[in-house]
């Protein structure tokens, strides 16, 4: 029987476990599953993160890891990842407040 099925789901990258258990006779069981936040644990940068006095310090427009994530290759390139975690390039009012090369 299956458990689950797959949705469009508003983010072009999300992180998500599975965990499987396959038992003598060969039955293939789906025994558990995380996603988005749910994989925290499995994160040992949040674990130090978590310890520090600003903690992740998601303080901007979405409270969460949206505010300050950027995709490995979008560095110094400006801009943001919103919330559905699309990369969001630079306009040029963004020039304007992020002189010298900063991203927001």
């Amino acid at each position: 029987m299956n458990h689950y099925d797959t949705h469009k789901f508003q983010s072009e990258k999300l992180s998500g476990r599975n965990v499987f258990y396959k038992n003598a006779n060969g039955d293939i069981f789906h025994t558990y599953t995380s996603y988005a936040r749910g994989g925290d644990m499995f994160l040992g940068t949040y674990v130090f993160l978590d310890i520090t006095p600003k903690g992740r310090n998601e303080t901007g427009p979405n409270h969460d890891p949206s505010d300050w994530i950027r995709h490995h290759d979008r560095y110094g390139k400006g801009g943001f990842v919103d919330s559905t975690g699309r990369y969001q390039p630079p306009t040029d009012l963004d020039s304007c407040y992020n002189s010298g090369g900063h991203e927001s």
